[in-house]
């Protein structure tokens, strides 16, 4: 299952047209807290940890995505349960009203009956 949401995911970065591995937010972020912990006397190692940060970026994104699926797909299951019971539960009622309003149109009966009775 896990990799089906991987590739909707992918899926999902393409139709937003995001073809980057992460957002231009998230790249932002990533060099203004790596230009502050890393001199930068050295570009290269600048570049280097920039795109070792990028990869984590990327796959922290779509881990996310990942469990954000899942979290949205095991509330809709809760949901669509608790619509069912609900559904068993108003055909239950429904039921019980129906017989109720049998039994007292029967009762209404008797009593128009017996009040019949008592009037001869």
């Amino acid at each position: 299952m896990e990799q089906m949401i991987r590739k909707l995911y992918l899926y999902t970065r393409k139709e937003e047209n995001q073809e980057e591995a992460i957002s231009k937010e998230f790249q932002k972020e990533i060099v203004a807290i790596l230009r502050t912990e890393i001199e930068q006397k050295n570009e290269s190692e600048f570049e280097r940890v920039r795109d070792i940060a990028f990869m984590i970026g990327a796959a922290g994104e779509e881990n996310g995505f990942i469990k954000g699926f899942k979290y949205a797909y095991r509330l809709f299951m809760e949901c669509n349960q608790k619509y069912k019971e609900a559904s068993d539960d108003k055909k239950e009622l429904e039921g019980l009203i129906s017989r109720l309003q049998a039994i007292t149109q029967k009762r209404a009966g008797e009593l128009e009956q017996a009040i019949k009775s008592l009037g001869r």
